[in-house]
């Protein structure tokens, strides 16, 4: 977050400067923090507006379909823990996965 914007602005602006999109925020996945870490992670569960361009700060990405997830390939605990905890959850389970 920064100054000036709500934990929602900044979801959405994080999301513009990383992946290049718009997206609607559906509903707050979690928080998550761990004890090495100095960082706090706020995830939402967000629709896309449009398709991803890649973003500013972005040098690469790859969309993967949810039963190819590359684990041993994500880089931070906080990725792991809130894609386990959106695939657990009952709306997901119930939307058929997506």
């Amino acid at each position: 977050m920064e100054i000036g914007e709500t934990v929602e602005q900044g979801a959405q602006r994080e999301t513009r400067e990383e992946l290049g999109i718009e997206v609607e925020l559906t509903r707050l996945l979690g928080v998550y923090s761990f004890e090495y870490s100095a960082t706090v992670h706020i995830v939402y569960v967000a629709r896309a507006i449009e398709e991803p361009t890649g973003g500013t700060e972005t040098l690469e990405y790859q969309l993967f379909d949810l039963e190819a997830i590359p684990w041993q390939d994500l880089a931070f605990a906080s990725t792991h823990a809130a894609l386990r905890d959106y695939l657990e959850s009952p709306e997901t389970v119930l939307a058929g996965g997506r």
